[in-house]
């Protein structure tokens, strides 16, 4: 098999890196809604493992935008959540930092923050390979 074939290692690979940036662009252009920055998520998650897998299909947009509007309602539900604990943790931000110093907003942001935004990212990729409702997804937890 040659190196610039088609089916070729290089093609593939090329291929790939364009589903790769294609699916990034679209995550970019659906998240300009604040609101549906879930489902974005929860999609691109599910086309970066059909990537990782070689299971895409020929036009990756179509399979993000059936994606993206396979998780619109759960993950948008679960990105609400998600807003109001940042919205939460960004009023005791406020609070703490008017109390304390450079340590308590270092403090504040390494012990709070980082970890919430870790388990936001770890609840859409959980909410988006599944299809049951959201209900069912909490009783999991």
């Amino acid at each position: 098999m040659n190196l610039f074939d088609m089916n070729g290692p290089l093609m593939n690979a090329l291929r790939k890196l364009a589903n790769i940036f294609l699916c990034n662009v679209m995550f970019c252009l659906l998240s300009l809604p604040v609101i549906t920055i879930g489902a974005s998520l929860s999609a691109l998650f599910v086309c970066m493992q059909a990537i990782l897998t070689d299971d895409e299909d020929d036009v990756i947009v179509k399979q993000y935008w059936k994606a993206f509007l396979q998780n619109l309602a759960q993950a948008t539900v679960i990105w609400a959540f998600c807003l109001l604990v940042f919205a939460f943790l960004g009023i005791y931000y406020l609070i703490v930092i008017s109390m304390t110093g450079l340590m308590g907003r270092a403090e504040c942001t390494g012990s709070v923050f980082l970890p919430c935004a870790s388990c936001s990212c770890l609840g859409f990729s959980i909410c988006s390979p599944y299809r049951p409702g959201t209900k069912t997804k909490w009783e999991i937890f």
